[in-house]
C-alpha cells in the first residue's frame, strides 16, 4: 500500500508539472483578409510534439495551437490568398514573410502570433537609401532591388514611416505616395482595389549633420602665423534643447581704434551651419560702478555663419555690416592649461553670471573673463590674472568649505584690431583693479569684490539662458529718401493669423526689450532699432506700407485693411495692391540672404512699389536686445 501510495504521488507531481508548463499560443490574421492558411510545427524533441497544425483562416482570424510548452520552438509556414501578401506581424511574429518558414521561441507567458496579409501596396524607390516602409499599425517591408510589397487595407486611410539610410531624404513620392515626407505621411487606399497600388518614394542624399560644437572658450590660433597672441576669443554654446538648434555666444575683440568691444553671438543652425548675426551693445555699466540703466543694443556689426567640421574644429565667416572686407576663420577650442583636470570640490558651476545689484547687463564668465561697459556707456572687456596670487583658498575655512576664494588682477588691453583686420603686433596690456572672489556650487556663496570696496553678489544665469532660440529671421529697414525724413511703417498681416513681426523699440517705456510689433498701426521707422523687424518663421507674410504721416484706421475697416477717412494717407478701398503709396511684399524663400528694404530717394519711384530695391525681405537672425530683457 505504501508502495503503491508513492507511485500515485509521483504520478500527480509529474502531471502537475506538465500542466505548470503548457502555455497558449494564438495565431491572428490582423486585418482579417488574404490570410490563406498557417501550418505550425513543433519542433521539441522531448516529450514527443504534436503533429503539425494547420490554420484555415477562411472563417476566423483567430486559431489556437495546440500542446505547447514553454520554451517549444515552432516554424510557421504561411500562405496568403490569390493577390494578397503577407508584411510582418506583431508579437512574436514580427518578422514574418510569406517567402520563406519563420521561427521562434515560446515565452514562459505563451505568445501571440499576429500576421499582416492584405493587398499588396508595391512599395518602390530611385535609390537604396529608402531602407523600409512602415505602416502605424505594425505592417512593414525592407526593400529589395529598390522595392518590396507591404500588406495594407483597402479601403483604408494608413499612415506610412519611411526607414531611411542615414544622410538621406525624402524629396517627394508618386503614384499614392505623392505626399511622400521623411516624417510619417498618410496615403489613402482606394475602396475598390485595382491592383497593384503603387508606391514611389524619391529620395536623396544630405549632408551629414552638422557635429554639435564642445561649450567653452575658442580661438583662431594663428600664433604659429602671428609669433603672437591676437586677443581674440569666442565663448560658444549651444542650445540642443531647441529646434532648430540655437547658438549663443560672445566674441571679444577691438574695434578700428584699437580699443577692446565684445559683442553677442546668436545663430539658429540652418543647413548644417549655425547662421545669425553679431550684434554690439552700450548704456550699461562697469564693474567700478559708474551705472548708466539698461543696457540696450547699438549696433548689428557683422552677419555670422559657423560651420563645424567636429566637435572642437569648425569655420568662422565674418561679413561685416559696414562694408568692410569679409573673412574666414579656422576655429578651435582653447585651451586653459597644458593638462586636463577635473575640477576641485566645491566648484563653481559652469555657466554665465550677472552681478546683482546690476549696473547694467555685466557679464561675468568663471573662467573671469568680465564683459561690461566703460564709464562712457562703450561695451569694453577685461580678463583676470591670478599670477603672482596666491592659490584659491578654501571658502570661509577649511572645516566648512562652501567654495573657494580667488584673487586676482583685472587685465585690459589696447592696440588690438577688429576680426577681418589681420594685426600685425599684439595687443598692449593695461593694467586694471585687483579683484576677490568667492565661487562656488551654492546659489549664496558667489561674490565678488573690486578692490577697495565695490562689492556684488553674483546670481548665475540658468543654463538655457545661452542658446535660447530666438527670432531667426527679420526685415531690416533703411531710409535712403531725401524726401521723407522721418517715414512710418504700418503692417498688414496677410492670413493666416499670427504669430507676426516684433520689434526692438529704440525709445520709451520699452526701450532696448523686445515687443510685438502692432498690427494696423504706423510706427516712427526711428523708433525702431536699427529698423528690424523680427520674424518668427518664413511662412510670415503681408504688405509693408509707409508713409510720412500715421495711418489711422477704423476697427472694422482694419478688418478689411481698408483706410479710415482722415487727413492721414489712405489706401484705396479696392486693393492694397493697387496702392499708390509704397509697400513690399513679404515672403522668405529657405535660406534667404540679408537684405534691405531701402526707401528710394525719388518721389516717382516712391508711388510705384515696382521699383522698391528690395530682393529677399528676410534674412537669418538671431537677435538678444540685453541679458535682462525679454528679447
Amino acid at each position: 500500500m505504501l508502495i503503491r501510495r508513492l507511485c500515485l504521488l509521483a504520478a500527480l507531481c509529474l502531471l502537475g508539472s506538465g500542466a505548470a508548463n503548457a502555455v497558449t499560443v494564438t495565431v491572428t490574421s490582423v486585418y482579417g483578409i488574404g490570410l490563406s492558411s498557417v501550418v505550425v510545427t513543433n519542433l521539441r524533441q522531448s516529450p514527443k510534439p504534436p503533429p503539425p497544425q494547420t490554420c484555415i483562416f477562411a472563417s476566423n482570424p483567430n486559431c489556437q495551437i495546440q500542446g505547447v510548452l514553454a520554451g517549444d520552438n515552432l516554424r510557421l509556414v504561411v500562405t496568403a490568398q490569390s493577390g494578397f501578401v503577407v508584411s510582418g506581424g506583431t508579437g512574436q511574429c514580427v518578422g514574418i514573410t510569406s517567402t520563406a518558414a519563420y521561427q521562434f521561441a515560446v515565452p514562459a507567458a505563451g505568445a501571440t502570433c499576429g500576421i499582416f496579409a492584405g493587398y499588396p501596396l508595391t512599395i518602390t524607390s530611385n535609390s537604396p537609401g529608402l531602407v523600409s516602409v512602415q505602416t502605424s499599425d505594425g505592417s512593414h517591408c525592407t526593400l529589395a532591388n529598390l522595392t518590396c510589397p507591404l500588406a495594407v487595407k483597402a479601403p483604408s486611410t494608413m499612415t506610412l514611416t519611411p526607414g531611411l539610410a542615414p544622410n538621406t531624404a525624402v524629396a517627394g513620392g508618386t503614384g499614392l505616395c505623392g505626399n511622400a515626407s521623411g516624417a510619417p505621411f498618410q496615403v489613402n487606399i482606394p475602396l475598390k482595389p485595382p491592383p497593384p497600388f503603387l508606391c514611389g518614394i524619391t529620395v536623396k542624399g544630405v549632408a551629414p549633420p552638422s557635429p554639435v560644437p564642445q561649450n567653452g572658450w575658442w580661438w583662431a590660433n594663428d600664433i604659429n602665423v602671428l609669433h603672437f597672441d591676437s586677443g581674440t576669443r569666442y565663448a560658444l554654446q549651444v542650445n540642443t534643447a531647441v529646434n532648430p538648434k540655437a547658438m549663443y555666444g560672445i566674441v571679444s575683440t577691438f574695434r578700428t581704434n584699437g580699443t577692446p568691444v565684445w559683442y553677442l553671438i546668436n545663430a539658429v543652425l540652418t543647413n548644417n551651419s549655425y547662421q545669425g548675426t553679431a550684434s554690439e551693445f552700450s548704456g550699461g555699466g562697469g564693474l567700478t560702478g559708474n551705472p548708466r540703466g539698461l543696457s540696450s543694443i547699438k549696433s548689428v556689426v557683422a552677419n555670422v555663419e559657423l560651420t563645424f567640421s567636429s566637435a572642437t574644429a569648425g569655420l568662422l565667416t565674418w561679413s561685416p555690416r559696414d562694408g568692410s572686407a569679409q573673412v574666414a576663420k579656422t576655429l578651435v577650442r582653447f585651451p586653459l592649461g597644458s593638462t586636463v583636470q577635473p575640477p576641485p570640490a566645491f566648484a563653481p558651476a559652469t555657466g554665465t553670471y550677472l552681478l546683482n545689484p546690476t549696473p547694467g547687463g555685466i557679464l561675468v564668465f568663471p573662467e573671469m573673463r568680465f564683459y561690461d561697459f566703460d564709464a562712457t556707456g562703450a561695451a569694453t572687456w577685461s580678463v583676470s590674472n591670478t599670477a603672482g596670487f596666491p592659490n584659491p583658498a578654501p571658502f570661509p575655512s577649511p572645516s566648512q568649505q562652501q567654495g573657494w576664494t580667488v584673487n586676482a588682477q583685472l587685465l585690459s588691453y589696447s592696440g588690438g584690431v577688429p576680426i577681418n583686420v589681420t594685426p600685425t603686433k599684439p595687443p598692449t596690456t593695461v593694467m586694471g583693479p585687483k579683484i576677490t572672489a568667492v565661487l562656488g556650487p551654492g546659489a549664496t556663496v558667489n561674490m565678488l569684490k573690486i578692490l577697495p570696496s565695490t562689492q556684488y553678489n553674483l546670481q548665475v544665469l540658468p543654463t538655457g539662458f545661452w542658446g535660447q532660440t530666438t527670432s531667426p529671421y527679420w526685415l531690416q529697414i533703411v531710409n535712403n529718401s531725401t524726401t521723407i525724413k522721418n517715414p512710418y511703417v504700418t503692417f498688414f498681416p496677410a492670413p493666416p493669423s499670427g504669430p507676426y513681426f516684433s520689434y526692438v523699440p529704440s525709445m520709451g517705456p520699452a526701450k532696448g526689450q523686445r515687443i510685438a510689433f502692432p498690427n494696423f498701426t504706423s510706427v516712427a521707422l526711428n523708433t525702431i532699432t536699427n529698423g528690424a523687424l523680427l520674424a518668427p518663421s518664413q511662412d510670415l507674410g503681408g504688405p509693408l506700407y509707409f508713409s510720412d504721416k500715421p495711418c489711422r484706421w477704423a476697427p472694422a475697416a482694419a478688418r478689411r485693411t481698408r483706410a479710415s477717412r482722415s487727413a492721414a494717407p489712405r489706401l484705396p478701398r479696392r486693393s492694397l495692391r493697387r496702392s499708390r503709396h509704397p509697400m513690399i511684399a513679404i515672403s522668405a524663400p529657405a535660406g534667404s540672404s540679408p537684405s534691405s528694404a531701402a526707401i528710394t530717394t525719388s518721389p516717382t519711384s516712391i508711388s510705384s512699389p515696382s521699383r522698391w530695391r528690395s530682393t529677399r525681405a528676410l534674412s537669418p537672425m538671431a537677435q538678444r536686445p540685453q541679458p535682462r530683457s525679454t528679447g
